[in-house]
């Protein structure tokens, strides 16, 4: 049974991400989008959208429809003016996906 519908998560981002926004470059080609996101530095423990995480490198929250079908592993996420290289998306089922970084 699915906790939270599409829009109640893109919801959840936006009022997660303090209007933080990234700017996605797939590997495949430089369409660069924007699209919100709840970033995470370095290292965090807690829990988002009821998953319990702990992890020692940046994290990123997105819709995994603002990815416009594209593989994100390979490509680039700029957050405040730091780009970050996508070493592993990790799509969940209700929509949204997480991707590990690492700063480029």
């Amino acid at each position: 049974m699915a906790l939270f519908k599409y829009a109640d998560n893109l919801a959840i981002i936006s009022a997660l991400s303090d209007g933080q926004t990234g700017v996605y470059t797939p590997a495949s080609g430089p369409s660069n989008s924007a699209l919100s996101v709840e970033f995470q530095s370095a290292y965090s423990a807690g829990e988002v959208f009821g998953l319990k995480i702990e992890a020692a490198r940046p994290v990123a929250y997105a819709a995994t429809s603002d990815l416009n079908g594209t593989e994100p592993r390979g490509g680039t996420l700029a957050i405040s003016g730091t780009t970050y290289n996508i070493l592993t998306p990790q799509p969940d089922s209700e929509g949204m996906t997480l991707l590990v970084l690492e700063e480029a």
